[in-house]
């Protein structure tokens, strides 16, 4: 079950229903620094917009 966990975050993604925090090239980690980024990005930003739409219009499936 767990195996498909990057599929899914990868069509969530895609999709703009979720967002991929940027990751280490080397070994796949990221810093608190970037987790925060994402979320400012997500919550705050106006490039984030279209996630928070997103969470809107998928409001009433939840």
């Amino acid at each position: 079950m767990s195996n498909d966990q990057g599929l899914n975050a990868r069509l969530l993604n895609d999709r703009k229903i979720g967002y991929s925090i940027p990751r280490d090239e080397k070994d796949g980690s990221f810093t608190s620094n970037l987790v925060a980024e994402s979320l400012k990005l997500v919550i705050e930003m106006k490039e984030g917009k279209i996630y928070r739409d997103k969470a809107k219009e998928l409001k009433p499936l939840f």
